[in-house]
């Protein structure tokens, strides 16, 4: 034997690997795996995206490959997880300053114990190298067990399901995406379409059945047609059945993804957004990033008599790496509750009613001045934990998350408590701090001394606590602002690299730093999130609020006046106060309520079992595109099956009226997964299927002998024949049907034949 000459060899071997479903099925499943990753890539999320394509490429083809290859399953699958991960690894080393090297491996391992480490212990991880990691990794499981299932057992539904939910929650950060979703859904009907038709060629052929060569090609291109018209149709259908109950509905369920969510949001809490640009969202979690960039896009217009700070968020947990906001319950209150704020007897506060219309929802998060004491909508109303299970007074909510879903348009009317309290005083409020109070001095143990001793130097010369808050807000307000900045190295605290390596940032550090140093030096303080006054438009009489107006503070609690705001951030204009009080003022809340807004008052009044609502961020608005993209899926691949089963009873008018009866029984039969050995005959097939479905014995004869007659005698049927064809392919297929049903039933009794 000669040599064979390399070209021949390699035409060998992709003979060989030359799928039987055509590299067409290979090229629709990667745009079907491909269309997620390219919308996560657009999202840019982290830094490097763009190693996932081909992460995600060589785990199809490694699929396929191991899919055509006759070794037993479990060590094919050892092989690949063997493979993913070494692959996985090369890639994300040549994204590191030290390459692939023995010193970038080591320097890899380093950030994943810290990340772990960080973590484990209940901070906030911030390094995205370990996202893109997770991402590689889903992406490799996906791309390879996609490829298994549809060249090995020529199934799509896992590709279809596994890549349309990652599809599916990266639309709902990203909604502007939604081209990505086009192509999917473009590319799954095919898929569906091209593996259904591969699965018929292969029935028809093992069953005998003669057909067009161009009839599976002449389906496919119809179909193509079709879900060119479909897709735009299907995704059209959502926007009339999608209503306020089922988007309530779909929050009410959806609470463990919520939890699960808040998780995510603390593991990965450094990452990017599209194109750098950030949505003012208020989650349970709040890292210090390296960067913010937000836009204009208006998000509400309050009407109010005076400007104020919109509170949102309330953060409690300082991490050393961010902020979490603390163990509540969620509670259910009737509009214009007065138990919202029951036991606010705070000194020097005066009510202010402020009504705000919703351009842009997020999260369903009420924002308002002060402390709410009453709202026109049904809130659910976050309560720490800790704070309801103290008899001291006052109780105060957290957060407020309307029980409504919030959609563009809606206006809600808040009365708020806000503070008139002079610098005077706050300067003569004392020390006698309340006992629940002293959760607001939590930090963590791995808190550099400097951070206290750099506090205690500000304020050694003060003896009150508004002096010493004054004087480290006036501290951090020399700094630079800044809305880029590096991340601190690993293991580093972020406000002790804030203070003393960078001293730069922007409005989260500067409020982090203040309530921080406060804690060290026995001060009460936290952290809140929400939006400055905004741009007050003076013909409509209200200000304009925009993303761009996102915005962190400090409150620090004073006894008998409560918790009192400050601006550390220098590119904000600092809070003025007076310095005399304004005797017209006086108690003016002391007393007004008697009820107290204690957790045991809300059993059984619409708290949701009691559990709390975990990071709510940019929730309801999310859930709804979620549910939206969810129906568009379901509506697209519904209609896409009747479009199939109507273009495949319309395809077989190509065959005679026997073949196509005799092809309907095949297709019956493989349907109800009834299998038969290959080498049947006609006659011995369908004597096999009456063993299964016995009162439709004679009609199954029937259809196989005018088959038999008409394939190797060339006896065409007469029109007697025909008729009782179509007559006996009804029968056929109603008591075969109700025999698979009662075979399914789990008290049907088996013949002892088993069947």
């Amino acid at each position: 034997m000669g040599i064979i000459p390399l070209r021949h060899r390699f035409a060998l071997v992709v003979s060989h690997l030359s799928p039987q479903e055509g590299w067409f099925t290979f090229i629709i499943l990667c745009l079907v795996v491909l269309s997620a990753i390219w919308s996560v890539q657009a999202a840019s999320w982290v830094d490097h995206l763009d190693k996932l394509t081909w992460i995600g490429l060589l785990a199809l083809f490694c699929g396929l490959v191991f899919a055509k290859t006759r070794l037993p399953s479990w060590s094919l699958h050892a092989w690949a997880f063997v493979f993913g991960p070494a692959a996985i690894v090369y890639t994300i080393l040549t994204t590191l300053p030290q390459g692939v090297t023995s010193k970038g491996l080591a320097e890899l391992w380093n950030r994943l114990s810290t990340w772990a480490e960080t973590t484990r212990a209940g901070g906030i991880g911030t390094d995205n190298l370990l996202f893109l990691l997770l991402l590689a990794s889903i992406v490799w499981i996906i791309g390879y067990l996609s490829a298994w299932s549809v060249f090995r057992s020529h199934g799509p539904w896992l590709a279809m399901v596994a890549s349309g939910s990652g599809l599916v929650v990266n639309l709902s950060y990203a909604p502007d995406l939604t081209r990505y979703f086009f192509l999917y859904l473009f590319s799954a009907i095919l898929l569906l379409v091209r593996l259904n038709t591969f699965h018929q060629e292969q029935v028809w052929k093992s069953s005998g059945v003669k057909y067009h060569p161009g009839l599976c090609w002449h389906l496919f291109r119809t179909s193509l047609v079709v879900s060119c018209i479909l897709v735009p149709i299907a995704w059209l259908l959502p926007t009339a059945i999608t209503s306020q109950q089922i988007a309530e509905r779909w929050t009410e369920i959806s609470r463990p993804w919520i939890d699960a969510q808040a998780e995510f949001n603390r593991l990965f809490g450094g990452l990017k957004s599209r194109q750098q640009q950030m949505i003012s969202g208020f989650g349970r979690t709040l890292p210090l990033k390296s960067f913010v960039s937000l836009g204009n896009e208006v998000i509400m217009n309050v009407s109010s008599p005076e400007p104020h700070f919109w509170r949102g968020m309330t953060y409690e947990v300082y991490t050393g790496q961010g902020w979490l906001a603390a163990d509540t319950t969620s509670s259910f209150l009737t509009s214009g509750d007065q138990r919202l704020a029951a036991g606010m007897t705070y000194e020097l506060r005066r009510e202010i009613t402020q009504t705000a219309k919703v351009l842009e929802p997020r999260a369903d998060l009420i924002f308002a001045a002060g402390q709410v004491k009453r709202i026109s909508i049904p809130v659910l109303a976050e309560v720490s934990r800790t704070q309801g299970e103290s008899a001291e007074k006052p109780v105060e909510s957290l957060a407020l998350h309307s029980a409504l879903v919030l959609s563009r348009g809606q206006e809600y009317t808040v009365v708020s408590s806000v503070s008139m309290a002079d610098v005077n005083s706050l300067r003569q409020a004392g020390d006698d701090y309340p006992e629940w109070s002293r959760r607001y001095l939590q930090l963590p143990s791995a808190l550099p001394n400097r951070v206290k001793r750099l506090s205690q130097d500000l304020t050694r010369n003060y003896g009150n606590a508004y002096d010493k808050a004054a004087a480290i807000e006036q501290y951090l307000r020399k700094f630079t602002y800044s809305e880029s900045v590096p991340l601190p190295p690993p293991r580093r605290d972020s406000v002790d690299f804030f203070l003393f390596d960078s001293e730069r940032g922007y409005c989260d550090y500067f409020a982090s730093a203040m309530a921080v140093m406060l804690r060290s030096i026995g001060i009460p303080a936290r952290v809140v999130s929400g939006y400055i006054s905004g741009n007050y438009d003076a013909e409509r009489g209200v200000y304009v609020v925009t993303d761009s107006a996102a915005h962190s503070r400090v409150e620090v609690f004073f006894p008998k006046y409560g918790w009192i705001e400050f601006e550390p951030t220098p590119y904000r204009p600092a809070i003025a106060r007076s310095e005399e009080p304004l005797e017209s003022m006086g108690a003016i809340d002391e007393g007004m309520f008697e009820e107290e807004f204690l957790l045991d008052e809300f059993g059984g009044v619409g708290t949701f079992g009691g559990k709390s609502l975990s990071d709510t961020s940019d929730l309801s608005k999310r859930l709804l595109k979620v549910s939206t993209i969810l129906t568009v899926f379901s509506s697209a691949i519904g209609v896409a099956i009747l479009v199939l089963f109507y273009l495949w009873r319309r395809n077989l008018n190509h065959l005679s009226t026997v073949e196509a009866a005799y092809a309907r029984v095949c297709q019956l039969s493989d349907w109800l997964r009834v299998k038969s050995p290959p080498s049947y005959t006609p006659l011995e097939y369908t004597q096999y299927l009456a063993s299964f479905a016995p009162a439709v014995g004679k009609q199954l004869r029937f259809i196989a002998e005018t088959y038999v007659r008409l394939r190797f005698g060339r006896h065409q049927p007469s029109p007697a024949d025909e008729g009782r064809l179509s007559s006996a392919w009804h029968e056929i297929r109603e008591k075969m049907i109700l025999a698979r049903i009662r075979a399914l039933w789990p008290y049907h009794k088996r013949s002892p034949s088993g069947r």
